[in-house]
C-alpha cells in the first residue's frame, strides 16, 4: 500500500465543485461588503481601489489582512469543509486562480 487514497469519483468531484464555489461566492461576498465599512475601508480595502485596471489581478493588489479574509479563506473554505482529496483542492486552486 502506498498511503495514497483512491482519486475520487467524477461525481464527488462535481458534488464538491459545486459546494466550493458557493461557498466561496457567500464568504468572498460578505468578506468583501465587511471591507467595505467605513474604518476596515480606510485602513485596508482601499488599496485594492487604487488599481485602475479592471483585470482579476487586481484582486491580488490587497492588503494582507483582505488577502487572508476576503481572498484565501472564501477560496480555501469549500474544499476544507468538504474534506476535498488533495488533487481537487489543487484543480479548484488553479480554476479559481485563472
Amino acid at each position: 500500500p502506498s498511503g495514497l487514497s483512491p482519486l475520487p469519483s467524477v461525481a464527488t468531484v462535481f458534488r464538491t465543485y459545486v459546494v466550493t464555489y458557493f461557498v466561496n461566492r457567500v464568504a468572498f461576498s460578505l468578506a468583501h461588503r465587511v471591507f467595505h465599512w467605513g474604518p476596515l475601508y480606510r485602513a485596508v480595502h482601499r488599496q485594492h481601489h487604487t488599481w485602475t485596471g479592471t483585470r482579476s489581478i487586481a484582486a491580488e493588489f490587497a492588503h494582507p489582512a483582505e488577502q487572508l479574509g476576503a481572498n484565501l479563506f472564501p477560496t480555501l473554505a469549500g474544499v476544507v469543509a468538504t474534506n476535498a482529496h488533495p488533487l481537487v483542492w489543487w484543480m479548484w486552486i488553479a480554476w479559481r486562480l485563472e
